[in-house]
């Protein structure tokens, strides 16, 4: 859903209906202010951060499911909002986006802790790579929605789509009843019988549910132990800040890697290289679907390269395609032109099988058991403030009328990228095959990230596989 409104939302400006209701005749056509436009993205940043918050609060106290339930209730309210909205009325469109936003912040940090939490060890690095991957289908539906409706000239050239945003969450709370619930929440409210049956539902017939049960209860009295704290404050003390910065980084990352540059002016890089408007429009949806490509590779590389390397190179990949886009700028010949295309296409698939899909991954295993909403709500606060100010920037060092950079706006966004590397290297920890109570004493040591992959969390010291048999059956069961 986050993908899909993210299209709707940034399609808009484009269709001469919406124009034509919201904003004021210049010439023969109509244009949206530039003051309504960024405080319409501006909104949905602040709302993003108010349901990050919400979210944690409202998940540690009432359960994943009904976080979820709540937030596609007030996702039905923000489409209801922008879909009733009278022409002209920007106040209250603007309260829609703020609504929209929060909503669909919340339903990202309930599903990124619900996949982390549900699945077994062997799968949780799929199942959360694929929320990236279920970003991208949504934005190749919002793509399709926007192509077929915003040519009409009615008020419905942008109503139906905010209709058709009814779907998903309509369609989740059909679904959430019959959904188990964490079986982490459960085992905190004292709830383990129900852990157990839980438990059950999720795995095979081989598993043991007391015993794995008991493992969470175990994980759990560690945490409680180390600190029995559980508020936003205990996000920054002792090891838990390391988690936090961790986590809270690598989801502003994107906005210093080339999302703003490549996803946002990708089209406009096709029309310099010669694609008439309506080619370039689908060779971006071919990039989308090439996106959620990338993303299926990830579901192989994920278990087999590990989190720590995908990332790093994933990012390596991206400084070196950025800078490539800066220096291809540089001649203007129509070659030069189609080569900055290229590599536009080629870093959405790079990006695709790393940093995108990889922080989803390295953003539900890092964080502790106990404060793993709250850590993701606080990642997504700080994704929405990085938005925000690459929203403000992005455009003056882009568009013809500001700094007209075009693409070398690839030398910024890849110097950038080159710093974002070190740091990369030196923080990211290797989570791939670790529990969660491993991953917990990665961080109550203070180990190096380079030293995480192969640090025997027995022994406490470097053995490469150097793991207890038992240990290592018990890890492949659950």
């Amino acid at each position: 859903m986050s993908g899909y409104d993210l299209v709707v939302a940034v399609s808009l400006i484009g269709v001469p209906a919406f124009r034509r209701d919201f904003g004021y005749p210049v010439g023969p056509d109509y244009v949206v202010s530039a003051p309504w436009q960024n405080g319409w993205s501006a909104a949905s940043s602040i709302g993003s951060m108010f349901g990050g918050v919400l979210a944690g609060y409202i998940s540690d106290r009432a359960g994943r499911k009904v976080a979820a339930m709540t937030a596609c209730l007030v996702s039905i309210l923000a489409a209801l909002i922008m879909f009733l909205c009278p022409p002209h009325n920007m106040g209250l469109f603007l309260f829609g986006r703020l609504v929209s936003g929060g909503s669909i912040i919340m339903l990202l940090v309930v599903c990124n802790s619900y996949c982390a939490e549900v699945s077994p060890l062997a799968l949780r690095g799929i199942t959360t790579s694929s929320i990236n991957m279920w970003l991208n289908v949504g934005e190749l539906i919002g793509r399709g929605v926007m192509s077929i409706y915003g040519t009409r000239l009615d008020v419905y050239s942008y109503r139906i789509p905010f209709a058709i945003q009814w779907i998903y969450p309509v369609l989740m709370l059909l679904i959430l009843p019959f959904a188990p619930e964490s079986p982490w929440y459960l085992v905190r409210k004292d709830k383990a019988e129900v852990a157990e049956d839980t438990v059950h539902r999720l795995g095979s017939t081989s598993v043991d549910a007391k015993i794995q049960v008991q493992q969470i209860k175990e994980t759990i009295a560690l945490e409680e132990a180390h600190s029995k704290s559980s508020t936003y404050a205990e996000l920054f003390r002792r090891d838990n800040f390391r988690r936090t910065m961790i986590t809270s980084v690598i989801f502003v990352l994107p906005q210093i890697v080339g999302v703003p540059l490549v996803l946002s002016y990708g089209t406009y890089f096709f029309e310099l290289a010669g694609f008439v408007a309506t080619k370039a429009f689908d060779l971006s949806i071919g990039i989308t679907a090439l996106g959620i490509f990338g993303n299926f590779v990830t579901f192989y590389t994920v278990n087999h390269l590990g989190r720590r390397t995908l990332f790093n190179w994933g990012t390596y990949g991206c400084a070196v395609i950025c800078l490539l886009i800066g220096f291809l700028t540089i001649p203007k010949t129509q070659s030069a032109r189609w080569a900055v295309a290229v590599f536009t296409v080629l870093w959405n698939f790079v990006y695709q099988c790393g940093v995108g899909p990889i922080g989803y991954v390295i953003l539900a295993e890092v964080p502790s058991a106990k404060l793993r909403t709250k850590t993701i709500g606080m990642a997504n606060v700080s994704q929405a403030l990085a938005g925000l100010l690459s929203g403000i920037i992005t455009p003056y060092l882009i568009n013809p009328d500001e700094g007209n950079l075009g693409g070398y706006a690839g030398f910024f966004y890849g110097g950038l990228t080159v710093f974002a590397s070190v740091w990369v290297w030196w923080f990211i920890v290797e989570t791939k095959g670790r529990t969660t109570d491993e991953v917990d004493i990665l961080f109550e040591r203070s180990v190096p990230a380079w030293r995480s992959a192969s640090y025997n969390c027995y022994e406490g010291h470097e053995e490469s596989g150097a793991q207890p048999a038992a240990s290592q059956e018990e890890r492949e069961k659950h």
